[in-house]
């Protein structure tokens, strides 16, 4: 094995590859259409008749329309009878 402090300095030091990095599991805060039904296990036409209805909100991002992750489990808490 060879000693560092034999190598150029640039070589001692090598840059970090993405395999390298912790990965960080970031949770979405909102889900597109298409993503949301899929969360409900609804098909988008469902999903967009509920858009429609005022029963599911939704947040224009943009060009986009999303479904916060808060607004789904509003929905499905409503669903929900006592």
């Amino acid at each position: 094995m060879s000693d560092v402090s034999s190598l150029p300095a640039h070589a001692a030091v090598r840059p970090r590859r993405k395999a390298d990095r912790p990965s960080l599991h970031i949770e979405p805060l909102a889900l597109s259409v298409e993503a949301a039904a899929a969360a409900l296990a609804i098909g988008r036409s469902k999903a967009w008749e509920l858009i429609r209805d005022g029963q599911l909100q939704v947040v224009r991002i943009g060009g986009r329309t999303v479904v916060t992750t808060t607004e789904l489990r509003r929905f499905v808490a409503a669903l929900v009878k006592p």
